[in-house]
C-alpha cells in the first residue's frame, strides 16, 4: 500500500493509521484488511475493534484453490522440516562413520601400536 492511496490514510476509532494485515482463515484466504494498530490476533487483543476489507471478496473458486495451496504449503513445510531432521541424523551417522573408519586404518596401518589412542 503505497502512502498515497486512500486506504493509507484510513485511521481506526483510536484516531491512529490504520495496519495492513492479510487474512489466512478458511472463508477469506489472502485477503488484505485494515484493523487498529493495537490488535494482535497472537495475543487476542482486539484494539479499539475497527475492521476494514482492502480486497474485494474472493469468489468461491477462489477462496477453494487458496484453501488447497495454503493446506499444501503447510505439508510440503512438514516434510521439509522431516527431511531435515533426518538429513542431520545422516550427517551425524556419517561423521561417526568416518571417525570408526580412521580408527580402524590407524589400527590396520600402525599394527597394536596404533591401538594405544582408542
Amino acid at each position: 500500500m503505497s502512502s498515497g492511496s486512500p486506504c493509507a490514510s484510513k485511521k481506526c476509532y483510536c484516531g491512529i493509521p490504520s495496519k495492513m494485515l492479510t487474512s489466512w482463515t478458511t472463508d477469506n484466504p489472502g485477503r488484505k484488511f485494515l484493523t487498529c494498530k493495537f490488535s494482535d490476533v497472537h495475543t487476542g487483543r482486539k484494539g479499539c475493534g475497527w475492521f476494514y476489507w482492502v480486497d474485494p471478496d474472493v469468489v468461491e473458486w477462489q477462496r477453494v484453490v487458496t484453501n488447497e495451496l495454503v493446506v499444501e504449503k503447510r505439508l510440503l513445510k512438514t516434510e521439509l522440516r522431516i527431511m531435515m531432521t533426518e538429513l542431520q541424523k545422516l550427517e551425524d551417522d556419517k561423521a561417526l562413520l568416518v571417525a570408526a573408519n580412521e580408527r580402524l586404518e590407524r589400527i590396520c596401518n600402525g599394527g597394536v601400536a596404533g591401538m594405544k589412542g582408542t
